[in-house]
């Protein structure tokens, strides 16, 4: 056993004094977080300097009263259609709306956009949500529903709350959902740590083989001995750098991302949806999920 600590030891200090180790385990927290921050520096400035985008509209039904908004800016056209494209190709405009005559707002269908290029989804989006809410309103308006009472119905939830019963009658919180998702993180890097320090393995063993140092460590140790200090010497090292990896990652995004006041990229997001939907229902759902995270942490540290 002796003999297999020796080969730990040198295993894992000939790669922790190595350079390209302390550079690698130094540069990677470092860019990780560079990265998210010309992410969110991206955002930030897309949305400063976002302008509404003009939309022309053709809406020959007369059923929809259309209204700019801080992100489409609306702009009603008159003429046949053919005219209409042809005038829109030699504009700036970001789209022509055509609506179809119809009877009424629910009988409406071939309802088109044309750009002059594939525009971003959230671009279309705000196309198609505002239509929504207007079909919406005018459905309630025409089956006489009260908005209230609809956005009471669709946001009622039953919370059901799952509970572990053990052998001796304790009681304690499944969490089944944080246990399936801690799993797959957990198991997407078992295969990450394999596959990178697997190569480090079969590595060392061609570095000893080709300079004949095999030869020497073989007369005086088992073969299975060497590669059982090989396998745990190596994967000492990889389990050093990703905790440093880990801390450090989440130290300086934290502090990074405090130090300027910003939000994570994903929370930004889900606000930008909040702003451009008119739904109440939407907005609430939304701002509910997005307000897991606290709990979700909270549960993740009552796991056994």
């Amino acid at each position: 056993m002796n003999k297999v600590w020796l080969i730990i030891q040198r295993e894992f200090l000939n790669r922790v004094q190595k350079k390209s180790f302390l550079i690698t385990t130094i540069l990677v927290p470092l860019i990780i977080p560079a990265i998210m921050g010309v992410l969110v520096y991206v955002m930030i400035q897309e949305v400063n300097e976002a302008k509404p985008d003009t939309l022309q509209v053709l809406d020959e039904s007369q059923l929809f009263k259309l209204e700019s908004n801080k992100r489409l800016t609306i702009v009603p056209v008159s003429g046949s259609i053919v005219q209409v494209k042809a005038a829109y190709m030699e504009s700036d405009d970001f789209g022509l709306l055509y609506i179809p005559p119809a009877e009424s707002i629910g009988d409406i269908t071939g309802i088109t956009l044309y750009t002059k290029e594939s525009q971003s989804p959230e671009k279309v989006g705000n196309v198609t949500s505002m239509l929504t809410d207007l079909v919406k309103d005018s459905k309630m308006e025409k089956y006489n529903v009260d908005k209230e009472t609809l956005k009471d119905i669709r946001t009622t939830e039953v919370n059901l709350q799952e509970i572990n019963l053990s052998e001796d009658g304790q009681e304690q919180s499944s969490n089944t959902q944080i246990k399936s998702g801690l799993g797959m993180a957990l198991g997407i890097l078992i295969y990450m740590f394999v596959l990178i320090y697997g190569i480090q393995i079969m590595q060392g063993v061609i570095d000893e083989k080709t300079s004949k140092i095999v030869e020497v460590i073989v007369s005086s140790v088992k073969p299975f001995q060497l590669m059982l200090g090989k396998i745990i010497g190596i994967a000492s090292v990889g389990l050093l750098q990703f905790i440093i990896w880990i801390v450090l990652i989440f130290g300086v995004t934290t502090s990074v991302l405090g130090y300027f006041g910003l939000k994570m990229p994903q929370q930004q997001a889900m606000e930008q949806v909040i702003e451009s939907t008119s739904d109440e229902e939407v907005k609430e759902v939304i701002a509910k999920q997005s307000n897991q995270g606290p709990e979700f942490l909270q549960n993740l540290s009552l796991i056994p």
